[in-house]
């Protein structure tokens, strides 16, 4: 044996013991394969045996325990399965980063609030919070501006009531829910027939799942240069492109409008925000106009994705349990009665209706799997995390932990009741918003919104299953969100007359 070869074996046998003795100090998880890691393994349940990546992750979760990890080529992937431990764990800013992505940073230049990190990220989150509570976001004040595009939304349901014809509701939540984000950050909704608005909508969705589809990118780089990889970036620019002039032509609109310090929606209090830094000299700030832009659609795609998925399996799981339907409409009868629509002050009594919508969230987790990243050594459940690690909160998991829930797989309302009837939120496990400092920023409005969406809706009409449909398919597609399989429903009227809102 030559020099030459021994040197190759100390070498490897080097990079093999670093492994061995790192994997020591990690969680558990499946064994991988040298410099791809567990790739195959979630190809192969992914796409032959038709398992979802999530689904994935918590049958690892009952097999290794609370914590696991496992590797995608040479990047280590850690995972949290216990709500407790998470809640812990993303409590501080050890791992409240989001993972690097060359192949999408490169585009967005890591700006906006869903792929940003460090200082930058904590000023965008701090100052979109401190504009929501300006413009009234989340408080009752907010109540008349979605019980507003409530109203457009039924019109749109009651006119398939008249032609008598079946149809898919997801299109129309999803434009329904961009028009009450369109309100808060544009200042203007737009005609559910606009062409313009709902190209901009589509191209955002695209984005949105293209990233989820394209998540591998964060782990595997080499990818992005496959034909269908590259592709989607392709795509993804293009749409990002066109997106972009779309929204910067309404933000020059803002420019020379007289706002005298008082901003009418986010834009305007980006931009009264950008003139007060260069007045006082302080212009050093991620809040910048570029940055505005890719923010604005971080929140269009977030925000309308998870809130029209969640409306999707709701009216879904409606037509599936029909005497679920029917007690909701009871209760919504005893307590609002047929001559005005239901407001947020009926909430308090409408408990059952409040535990079906917990119960759909819970079942139904729009957003399973969501990805951090370590911002420095840390240590969690005992356990060593190198910085860079991709650190997971699986959701799915502690929404279906068996440990946590009776017959989790089951859709039972009532599991949110108490002994008297009561709404028991159980908020200490009950987290579909996410955990910790990177938990959905718009938590408050998607309640408001799926509350007053749901009671109007079923108020003024009964959602049933066309005749002679297949059975219904309640497994989501694959991506960064649950959504359901397009399906359709038909209606009739509850009400000869729909009562306007106050």
């Amino acid at each position: 044996m030559d020099g030459s070869t021994i040197v190759i074996w100390l070498i490897i046998i080097i990079l093999i013991s670093k492994r061995f003795l790192k994997a020591k100090l990690l969680p558990p998880g499946p064994i991988g394969f040298p410099v791809i890691g567990n790739f195959l393994n979630i190809a192969w349940a992914c796409y032959r045996q038709k398992v979802q990546f999530y689904e994935l992750l918590s049958q690892w979760a009952k097999r290794y325990g609370r914590v696991t990890s496992f590797w995608l080529g040479n990047q280590l992937i850690v995972v949290i399965n216990d709500v407790r431990l998470a809640k812990k764990a993303f409590t501080g800013d050890d791992i409240a980063d989001r993972p690097a992505n060359p192949a999408f940073d490169k585009l967005t230049k890591g700006t906006g609030l869903a792929l940003s990190s460090g200082p930058a990220w904590r000023e965008q989150r701090r100052f979109s919070i401190e504009v929501f509570g300006k413009l009234g976001i989340g408080k009752s004040s907010f109540e008349h501006l979605i019980s507003s595009e409530v109203e457009h939304l039924t019109r749109e349901f009651q006119g398939k009531v008249k032609e008598n014809i079946s149809f898919n509701p997801q299109e129309l939540f999803t434009k329904a829910v961009c028009n009450v984000i369109s309100s808060i950050v544009l200042g203007q909704r737009f005609s559910y027939s606009n062409e313009e608005f709902n190209n901009v909508v589509q191209r955002m969705q695209k984005n949105f799942h293209i990233i989820g589809s394209g998540g591998a990118l964060l782990y595997v780089p080499f990818l992005k240069y496959t034909p269908v990889m590259s592709n989607l970036l392709n795509e993804y620019s293009e749409n990002l492109t066109k997106n972009v002039s779309f929204l910067k032509a309404i933000v020059e609109k803002h420019k020379f409008s007289d706002v005298d310090d008082k901003p009418k929606d986010f834009i305007d209090a980006w931009l009264i925000d950008i003139e007060k830094r260069k007045t006082e000299g302080t212009d050093a700030s991620s809040l910048s106009e570029n940055n505005l832009i890719v923010t604005i659609m971080d929140l269009f795609a977030s925000g309308a994705e998870t809130t029209s998925a969640s409306l999707s399996w709701f009216f879904l799981y409606m037509i599936r349990y029909p005497e679920v339907q029917n007690k909701i409409q009871q209760e919504i009868d005893s307590v609002v009665g047929p001559k005005r629509l239901p407001q947020l002050a009926d909430k308090p009594n409408l408990p059952y209706t409040e535990a079906t919508i917990l119960e759909v969230m819970r079942i139904q987790t729009v957003s399973p799997v969501v990805p951090h990243s370590a911002a420095r050594h840390t240590i969690i459940h005992g356990y060593r995390i190198p910085k860079g690690a991709v650190v997971m909160s699986n959701i799915w998991h502690m929404l279906h932990d068996s440990e946590v829930w009776d017959d989790p797989y089951e859709f039972i309302p009532e599991r949110f009741l108490d002994e008297d009837g009561k709404l028991d939120n159980k908020a200490d496990v009950m987290v579909p918003f996410g955990i910790g400092q990177r938990s959905c920023l718009g938590e408050q409005i998607t309640k408001m919104q799926l509350f007053l969406f749901i009671t109007h809706l079923m108020h003024q009409l009964t959602f049933d299953l066309p005749k002679d449909s297949p059975p219904i398919d309640i497994r989501g597609s694959s991506g960064i969100t649950n959504i359901p399989q397009a399906y359709e429903i038909c209606t009739t009227a509850r009400r000869s007359k729909v009562p306007k809102t106050k």
